[in-house]
């Protein structure tokens, strides 16, 4: 004789809560650990376009100059305005050397010209193409502009190796 056994509406009930809890906290840990490292490089991501702006912005008010002298700027304080979330140790952004005491007007092409980056510097320079730190998310660097856009990019990508054609002599 075979005997079919049915469920209960509680059995049912209990199997479903225990499902959702299994469920949610697993759901949970995972957009937690992907979304941890994805907010670190877009709060990067922002703050470099902040920086890029400003810097804009000071060029405007500065007859087209971009930035201070190399000892102006190395006197600014690394642990302000400048910390990234994802870096080791402060400052986490550094300038691009070329661009110091230069004018906007100098360069031909703004758009090419790097002007912030994720560096292991921490005398805020970036002067040679090992500078850069790929610390983000996918091995990720993020790079501001002299035009004000800013990208993240992998170090092997076509638009970094390109970036650093134009604005070093030296490459990786």
């Amino acid at each position: 004789m075979i005997i079919k056994h049915k469920f209960t509406v509680p059995e049912i009930i209990i199997i479903l809560i225990f499902s959702y809890a299994l469920l949610s906290s697993l759901f949970h840990t995972i957009t937690r650990n992907h979304d941890s490292g994805f907010r670190r490089q877009v709060n990067c991501t922002s703050n470099q376009k902040q920086i890029a702006l400003s810097a804009i912005i000071f060029a405007q008010e500065n007859e087209d100059f971009l930035l201070p002298t190399e000892k102006e700027l190395l006197g600014y304080p690394p642990d302000r305005g400048l910390k990234c979330s994802s870096a080791k140790k402060p400052p986490g952004y550094g300038y691009n050397s070329r661009l110091l005491g230069k004018k906007v007007s100098d360069f031909e092409n703004p758009k090419l010209i790097i002007l912030t980056a994720d560096t292991i510097k921490d005398d805020l320079l970036i002067k040679r193409a090992a500078d850069f730190d790929f610390r983000h998310k996918n091995k990720n660097c993020v790079i501001a502009y002299l035009d004000g856009h800013v990208v993240a990019m992998e170090e092997d990508s076509q638009g970094f190796k390109e970036a650093i054609a134009v604005n070093f002599v030296e490459k990786r």
